[in-house]
């Protein structure tokens, strides 16, 4: 029989549930100032929400607390005689055991977690600027405050949190008017009238109420495979259909940032998400729903695009899209729908086929497909990183190299920020490669260790970040943060991995952590990203605690 939960339990299960909505609907709509503030706004959001919550949790601990002990005092005297019996019995062996048993039930994410936030916690002490990294009042606000708030959060959200179909209907609820602001963003319609404090040349740089369109791209990746996951596992006809209509509008809002980032995001959870969909023809069957609706909101793309050309529309966003070779020449090009739209009928049609003859998926054949798809992109990844980590020309047989070297203008001069923050870091002294030169701290690293080459690439602009996430903490946090925070997001996506025979939802977990490491080879964390990753992180965890996912 379940034990009966006291009321002060249900209201912590409430609180979670309040914080988990605001998250997910306010968060990403707040702001102030319009664009000017909205990052301060946002952080500003969520510190208010994360103090709330644990302080609420306290309050009603402690009430729990002393509800319990009037009723233990009781019973106190009865109990005294046989408590001192069994104290007696107690060995330190026993005690030794009792420790043991408690350290084993502790999960791997949550070992990395400790790492992380021992890593934290030494980078703002031994930092250039301990004051700075505790606040975190420059670049992107994240000091040691937000990382501590967004870590206590996740972990009270793992515990407490019992979602349902209610989590499912409020994230499409916040997200729908995100990606609708998005698309109107995009023609121009500005009906919160979020740009009126900016010159004309940053029109094309912000975009919703996320702000940044980097920003907005890495938060797709993380709302977007989540939604293809959710599509994948629904049942109810009603929630397949709101899932449907949120990945079209979704998909097109990713194209509307004219930001490359979002590809590398969703496409990496497009291939985690064929992984779980080869093991039977239903999860087939919705995986190749998923890549049409995927289809049908690039084919909306390309045709608004044609009739934006024709009407001589001239938008901001408008204009980078039009300028986006990648996305406009290639991921849109004719030939390629038209061979998707062909690839996505033929995949309909064998399914039909093999459902007739009631036959399932030869999944070891298809398995071996994706592990192939899966080794080519390692692959390619690990080419790339040795052409790149090599000083000079490659010369030989591996000159073939020297064409995949990163040039310092690529991705807007990403290319140069990367080669100098690992340089600097490489030039670091021993102690500060393992624990940083200081969380929030990148923009006083690359000036000392970047110097006048920084300000002549970039005319004089500051540089706040890495653009990448990996180094981004390895110069800030070194390589303890390193290994907590990677170790954390890695975990916790096998973990989701190992649950997913008997909870099909946890795909969600692999998805969405995949997606936003990806995205994280070219983008950082920001106040917009960082505390809805860890949100994320929470929602996973409660998954895997239920016993039941009703779908």
């Amino acid at each position: 029989m379940k034990q009966k939960k006291s009321m002060m339990y249900i209201f912590m299960e409430g609180t979670a549930a309040l914080y988990a909505i605001s998250m997910l609907v306010l968060f990403p709509l707040f702001y102030a100032n319009n664009y000017i503030d909205i990052s301060t706004a946002k952080l500003s959001f969520f510190r208010v929400c994360a103090i709330a919550m644990p302080l609420l949790f306290l309050l009603f601990a402690g009430l729990e607390w002393l509800q319990n002990y009037k009723e233990s005092a009781r019973q106190k005297a009865k109990n005294k005689k046989k408590k001192a019996a069994a104290k007696e019995e107690v060995s330190s062996m026993t005690k030794w055991e009792t420790v043991k048993h408690w350290l084993s039930e502790v999960s791997v994410p949550t070992w990395f977690a400790v790492v992380f936030t021992a890593g934290m916690c030494i980078a703002a002490i031994c930092s250039a600027n301990p004051l700075e990294s505790w606040q975190g009042l420059e670049g992107r606000k994240l000091g040691l405050q937000v990382f501590l708030l967004c870590i206590v959060s996740c972990a009270l959200l793992g515990k407490y949190l019992r979602p349902g179909k209610w989590l499912i209907w409020t994230f499409f609820a916040g997200n729908l008017v995100v990606f609708l602001f998005a698309i109107l963003n995009f023609w121009a319609v500005d009906p919160l009238g979020m740009y009126k404090n900016l010159i004309s040349e940053q029109y094309g740089m912000f975009i919703s109420t996320i702000g940044n369109i980097n920003a907005c791209s890495g938060y797709f990746c993380m709302v977007m495979p989540a939604a293809m996951a959710i599509y994948m596992v629904v049942k109810t006809r009603a929630l397949r259909i709101a899932s449907g209509i949120f990945l079209v509008l979704g998909f097109w809002s990713c194209y509307c940032t004219s930001s490359d980032s979002w590809l590398l995001g969703v496409g990496a959870a497009f291939l985690l998400l064929l992984w779980f969909a080869v093991s039977d023809s239903r999860r087939m069957q919705r995986f190749l729903e998923v890549f049409a609706l995927f289809w049908l909101a690039s084919l909306i793309m390309k045709i608004s695009g044609l009739i934006g050309d024709a009407a001589g529309a001239s938008t901001a966003l408008f204009a980078a899209f039009r300028f986006n070779r990648l996305q406009r020449e290639y991921v849109l090009n004719g030939y390629l729908l038209a061979a998707e739209g062909i690839l996505i009928v033929l995949g309909m049609i064998f399914l039909r086929i093999r459902s007739r003859k009631q036959k399932d998926l030869p999944t070891s054949p298809l398995r071996i497909c994706v592990i192939g798809i899966f080794a080519a992109v390692g692959i390619a990844v690990i080419l790339l990183a040795a052409a790149n980590l090599k000083h000079g020309a490659w010369e030989g047989s591996f000159a073939f190299l020297n064409r995949l070297k990163i040039q310092d203008n690529f991705g807007s001069g990403r290319g140069y920020i990367w080669k100098i923050s690992l340089k600097g870091w490489l030039a670091l002294p021993l102690w500060d490669k393992i624990t940083g030169y200081g969380l929030n701290c990148y923009h006083l690293f690359i000036e000392q260790y970047g110097g006048e080459g920084v300000e002549t690439m970039f005319n004089g602009a500051r540089l706040i970040d890495a653009h990448n996430e990996l180094l981004q903490f390895l110069t800030t946090t070194g390589l303890i943060g390193v290994v907590g925070y990677f170790g954390l997001l890695i975990a916790t996506a096998v973990r989701a991995a190992k649950n997913y025979v008997t909870k099909p939802v946890m795909a969600l977990g692999v998805a969405v952590i995949g997606g936003y490491l990806a995205q994280g080879i070219v983008n950082n964390p920001t106040t917009f990203l960082t505390p809805y990753l860890f949100l994320m992180l929470g929602i996973i965890k409660s998954l895997e605690n239920l016993e039941d996912v009703k779908k």
